[in-house]
Formats: structure tokens, C-alpha cells, sequence
């Protein structure tokens, strides 16, 4: 937390969607960090008390899955929530996340306020106990 606030990093390379996302974390409320590739994210975790995760799967210098299974085989982060977003819609793609760790899954395009009531219910503690892949 920062501020009193949840910290969610955003990892898309996608600025659009980045930005969308974004602006409305920081509507309702949260602090936000967003970057464009897996390694920079993985350093941000590391180095800065972040609360949520929102992750794009096809993303640039470590992806996604890599990502997810660097942060939750890591006994300091396995706690940490983690949202994959991906355009592929596939399910092979969901299991290949949930393998990894993701906590919840969404496909592009995505209903922002489905998001938001994701990231929401993690901090209001609906959704800490089960993995919830949706």
C-alpha cells in the first residue's frame, strides 16, 4: 500500500490499454504503476511493496507466463495477486496461466469493470482464499 492506497503495477505493452486501465485504477482509488515488459516488472516487484498484478501475456523481454512463475514460486511474492489479460481466447491459454500461477484470467476485450470488481474483491477480501481463474 502507498498511501493508504493498494499499489497495482500494470505490465501491457500496449499503450492504449495501458492507459485505459490506468485511468481507471487511479478513478477508484488505487496508486498505479504501469510498464511495458515482463523484466522491468519483475525489478518493480522486487523492489517496491506492490498489491496487484494485471499482466498481458504476450509482452515484450520476459512474458507473461515467465513472469507469473518468477513472482509466485518466489516465496516473498507467491502472495501476490496476479490478473492475466491476453487477446488469445484459446483455453489452452487459461491453463497455461493457471500453471503459472495467475490468480485470475481475462481476455481481450474486456469489460473495464469486470476489471475493476476483480481487482476490488481482493481487497475487500472476497476472492483471497480461492484461485477465482474467470
Amino acid at each position: 500500500m502507498k498511501d493508504g492506497k493498494p499499489l497495482v503495477l500494470i505490465v501491457e505493452d500496449d499503450i492504449d490499454t495501458s492507459d485505459n486501465i490506468k485511468a481507471r485504477l487511479i478513478q477508484e482509488g488505487y496508486e498505479v504503476i504501469a510498464c511495458f515488459d515482463g523484466l522491468r516488472a519483475l525489478e518493480i516487484i522486487r523492489k517496491q511493496p506492490v498489491d496487484f498484478v494485471i499482466v498481458d501475456l504476450m509482452i515484450p523481454g520476459l512474458i507473461g507466463y515467465h513472469l507469473c512463475r518468477l513472482v509466485k514460486f518466489d516465496e516473498r511474492f507467491q502472495h501476490l495477486p496476479m490478473l492475466v489479460l491476453t487477446a488469445k481466447t484459446d483455453t489452452k491459454f487459461k491453463q497455461y496461466s493457471e500453471r503459472a500461477g495467475a490468480d485470475r484470467f481475462l481476455t481481450k476485450p474486456f469489460d473495464m469493470n469486470r476489471l475493476i470488481a476483480i481487482v476490488g474483491s481482493y481487497f475487500k477480501g472476497t476472492d483471497k482464499d480461492g484461485r477465482g481463474i474467470a
